[in-house]
């Protein structure tokens, strides 16, 4: 399983950030998840998120809300 952080904008539905991480590296994942909500100073705009898949596509599947608008994002 890999594991994806996603960085979504509420008021506009815009996905902001998407990261991967192999199924090795889950421990780095979840630590670059609380950085990332500690430097959102609890924005209630900001989502993040830390969520698994086999792959993208099955995340895009089964998460399909993140996807509807994404900005400009390497992954």
């Amino acid at each position: 399983m890999k594991y994806f952080l996603i960085r979504y904008e509420r008021h506009t539905g815009l996905l902001k950030g998407l990261d991967e991480f192999g199924s090795a590296r889950r421990d780095e994942a979840l630590q670059a998840r609380f950085q990332l909500e500690r430097a959102s100073d609890g924005s209630d705009d900001i989502e993040i998120a830390l969520l698994g898949a086999e792959t993208l596509d099955d995340l895009r599947a089964t998460h399909s809300r993140y996807f509807q608008r994404e900005a400009p994002i390497a992954v």
